[in-house]
């Protein structure tokens, strides 16, 4: 994510709200879909779409 400009910890892009205690929220199968999912966009080189990624990964996990 730095390589896109995008700080991994406290960058506004990859900063999101979602909710505690559930079940699958922080799980290896989570994590493993969200950093695939990423390495999908980077393919491409693009910081917008990895950006665009992001708010599609925060959807999700907000929505668990």
């Amino acid at each position: 994510m730095r390589e896109y400009g995008i700080d991994p910890i406290i960058g506004h892009e990859n900063l999101v709200w979602a909710p505690m205690r559930v079940t699958g929220q922080h799980s290896t199968e989570s994590l493993e879909f969200v950093v695939n999912s990423l390495k999908e966009k980077a393919v491409f080189g693009d910081r917008d779409l990895m950006v665009i990624e992001l708010r599609r990964l925060g959807v999700i996990a907000s929505g668990r």
